[in-house]
């Protein structure tokens, strides 16, 4: 397999995750917030609250998501590994997107971020191509952790619609009408 195709299978891949992007956030009107996220590395006055592993990285996403001010938002974030040319900087960082219906506010969400775990910038999607694109390009580098999170009913129900599932209760309605039919 030649560079250029591996390269182009690369580009249609990241498109097609890109586009699933867009469909996701697509009922609650897009992709609204841009955030990367870094856990301090620590130096002799502070102390390290480096993620030494993309699931530590991931798990403390997780929970400053279940906050409650971010509770209701729909996001995805792709784990990354820090640059790290001297290995002064070991670890991971953050790349996400959040799509909401409310408001976040995102003084509050970037002062917490920093005072728990270190730098972060939490921007509104200013061209939303780039933004999915640059975030599902660490959604499908290899050994890559990503994960999705959806918040909102309307982009719940449009991803059961989309890959052919029906709900749960769709479900039990149909098993109460077949054990309700004469035999």
């Amino acid at each position: 397999m030649s560079t250029t195709h591996k390269g182009l299978v690369a580009t249609l891949r990241e498109i097609e995750v890109s586009d699933w992007l867009v469909n996701l956030s697509s009922p609650i009107g897009g992709w609204k917030i841009f955030h990367t996220a870094t856990f301090d590395p620590g130096s002799f006055d502070r102390p390290c609250k480096a993620a030494r592993s993309p699931w530590v990285a991931l798990d403390r996403y997780r929970s400053f998501m279940q906050e409650c001010d971010r509770r209701k938002v729909t996001w995805v974030v792709g784990i990354e590994p820090n640059p790290d040319h001297h290995r002064l900087n070991p670890g991971f960082h953050c790349h996400s997107m959040w799509a909401m219906t409310d408001e976040v506010w995102r003084t509050s969400s970037f002062k917490r971020w920093a005072d728990q775990w270190g730098n972060n910038r939490v921007e509104p999607v200013k061209v939303a191509d780039h933004v999915q694109r640059y975030v599902a390009k660490y959604c499908l580098k290899e050994g890559a952790l990503w994960d999705v999170q959806i918040n909102d009913r309307n982009i719940w129900l449009q991803q059961q619609l989309s890959i052919g599932g029906a709900s749960r209760r769709d479900n039990d309605q149909e098993k109460t009408a077949v054990e309700n039919s004469p035999v």
